[in-house]
Formats: C-alpha cells, structure tokens, sequence
C-alpha cells in the first residue's frame, strides 16, 4: 500500500540522515509504527541492486529503442504529430520490453504491436538492442503528397527532355555546334531519362504502400 511505502522510504531515509541529525532523526524513528530499539543500532541502508537493477537496463532499452525511432522519423520527414503503426521483434532475452509498450507508445507516438516474426508488408527495419523495429512504409510516406511531388518532377524532368530533343533534332544546332557540346547535350539527355524512369519507379512503388 501507498502507507507501507511512506514508511519504508522514511525508515531509510531517517537511518541515512541520522549521522547528521541524531536527535531528530530519533525521535522520528521512534514514532514510525515498526521501529528497533534505538536508530543508533540500526544497520545503515545498502543499494538493492539485484532488485533494481532489471527496471534500469529496461529503461536503458526502451531509450535506446526510442531514440532510434525518432532519428528514423526525422530522416524520413516524418511529422512528430503524425502517430504511427510498428512492430517490434524483441530479441532472446529482452522478452521484458512488453512491459515497457506503453512507455514507447507514448514516447515515439505510435501503435505497438509485438510479434514473434515479421509479416509481408513492405517495412522500415530499425536494429535496437531490444530486438527489431518495423515500420510500415506507408507510416513512414504521405503517399498523397509524396505521389504529388514526384508528378510535378516528372513535369519538370520532361521539359527538359523535350528541350535537349529539340536541341540534337534541329539540323542548324548540329551542323554548327562542336562535337563536345553535342555530346554533352546527348548525356544530358540520357541523364533526364534515366530520371524520369526512376521517378516513375518511385510512382509506382507508391501505388503499393
């Protein structure tokens, strides 16, 4: 109960200051409801650390698994508003980290759900010392802005195709310009093609978040 453990913490706490304030720390002491026959003789409080120490690395786990979320967010401009769905594989040994679902939830704004094994869907992979992290694409992505951006760069990239087109098809820009610069304007033009097909190849892994 809440009173057992005032008077737990207070024991302790009077035992330390006692060295400090004898006198009061006595008194006090003698007023707690289970108390020896004098401060004085009471052993002084030792670090419990096999009782404490499980909580600690479980928080050293649950920060190093957060921070790694966050930085992936950031990288992938994903709002900290935007609330997110993720699956995390824990490793052997760190089966304690479904204790701490509700601390990652809250600290990485996110739906957690821990699995034994990955599913099919196409993911993010983040490694943790507490297992491994998978978040949807599709979490990661606004598809609908991200499809609208890369349709106004294709816009852009097939002006520039038609314009290096028009370029090596007109006969006077050929017959006058020097063969470096001809050449020059064919790689761009390969250039602008290849980056238009893979802008395209954005577009359609998209279709499929």
């Amino acid at each position: 109960s809440n009173l057992s453990v005032l008077v737990y913490v207070l024991d302790k706490i009077l035992k330390m200051l006692h060295p400090f304030v004898p006198f009061l720390t006595e008194q006090i002491y003698q007023s707690l409801p289970v108390h020896g026959e004098t401060i004085m003789l009471a052993e002084f409080p030792t670090p419990l650390e096999t009782e404490y120490m499980t909580e600690y690395e479980l928080v050293e786990l649950v920060k190093d698994m957060v921070v790694k979320i966050r930085n992936t967010r950031a990288e992938n401009q994903v709002p900290p508003s935007k609330r997110i769905r993720m699956s995390i594989k824990p490793s052997d040994g760190c089966g304690d980290i479904y204790k701490a679902g509700i601390y990652i939830e809250k600290l990485a704004n996110a739906d957690v759900k821990f699995v034994s094994e990955h599913g099919d869907e196409k993911a993010i992979s983040i490694v943790c010392l507490a297992g491994e992290v998978f978040i949807p694409m599709g979490d990661m992505v606004d598809v609908e802005k991200e499809t609208e951006k890369i349709n106004k760069e294709i816009i852009s990239v097939e002006d520039e195709i038609k314009r290096a087109k028009g370029k090596l098809e007109n006969q006077g820009f050929v017959a006058k310009a020097p063969a470096n610069l001809i050449e020059a304007e064919k790689a761009k033009l390969a250039d602008y093609m290849d980056m238009k097909q893979k802008l395209l190849d954005r577009l359609e892994s998209l279709k499929n978040m």
